[in-house]
């Protein structure tokens, strides 16, 4: 019993690792489109029931979510600093107000994505650095900025700016502020 038991709590801890991955981007955007559509899918439910896998049939409620692509094969990292001042990034990817940045790919256009359930009220400063030493050049970065996620009064905003590396180089660049809670 005391086996089974170990057994259960290794294998949720590796599916916490797993989805830190890039799945975790794919997971949350597709529990995004079946809470939009729900009504719709309920009806079709026949049509497609092994796709809908059951963590994804109930709205995840974020209130700020920040994913970030680019479009380069170079690596860039994404970080955040909260109202309270602490860094959220790949050296800290968790802070003690809940926030949460997902793996930091190295190689590849992304994605990396910054979640927080439960924001603490202020401004949020959205930052990316390129962390490549052997890529100098232009860079196209997407930041997708997602507030109140999974409520009716979402929002998303896309943000989309031109970085050069060759003068950014290992340095954080700002690319959003965004406010919450009214700030």
């Amino acid at each position: 019993r005391e086996k089974r038991k170990e057994k259960r709590e290794k294998r949720k801890r590796r599916e916490l690792t797993y989805r830190s991955q890039i799945e975790l981007t794919a997971m949350m955007d597709m529990n995004r489109i079946v809470t939009k559509c729900s009504s719709s899918i309920e009806s079709n439910l026949s049509l497609f029931p092994s796709v809908i896998n059951t963590m994804l049939q109930n709205p995840i409620f974020l209130d700020l979510r920040i994913v970030l692509s680019w479009d380069t094969n170079t690596d860039l990292e994404l970080h955040v600093v909260e109202p309270t001042g602490e860094k959220c990034g790949p050296f800290h990817n968790s802070t003690t107000s809940g926030g949460l940045l997902s793996k930091d790919f190295s190689a590849g256009y992304g994605p990396q994505e910054y979640m927080i359930r439960n924001a603490q009220p202020g401004q949020y400063g959205i930052f990316i650095k390129p962390a490549s030493p052997n890529y100098n050049g232009w860079i196209t970065v997407r930041c997708t900025i997602i507030t109140n996620q999974g409520r009716e009064e979402e929002k998303e905003t896309l943000v989309v700016e031109m970085i050069d590396t060759t003068e950014h180089n290992q340095k954080l660049v700002p690319v959003a502020t965004v406010s919450f809670g009214g700030q």
